[in-house]
């Protein structure tokens, strides 16, 4: 079966803010919650890449929006802060 797949690459203002949006994404990715697709997380410097990896375009279509859904609420919480 072919998998479909897409990138996010997300640049922050310093490499602070990156590091704190990667650690609370981090344990989103490779929970057993993700039967029909994978994450990989990755950071460098200002930089966080979320890559999702799916069997079906419905399992990427629901990844892709939680993760973006779960940046939103890392930034909106930090401009809180």
């Amino acid at each position: 079966m072919e998998t479909s797949s897409f990138t996010l690459s997300a640049v922050f203002e310093n490499p602070e803010t990156a590091s704190v949006v990667f650690e609370a994404l981090s344990p989103e990715t490779g929970g057993r919650h993700e039967k029909r697709s994978s994450t990989t997380l990755s950071r460098h410097g200002k930089i966080v890449v979320v890559a999702v990896s799916a069997l079906d375009k419905k399992a990427l279509r629901a990844s892709i929006n939680s993760y973006l859904k779960l940046f939103d609420l890392s930034v909106t919480a930090l401009e809180v802060i």
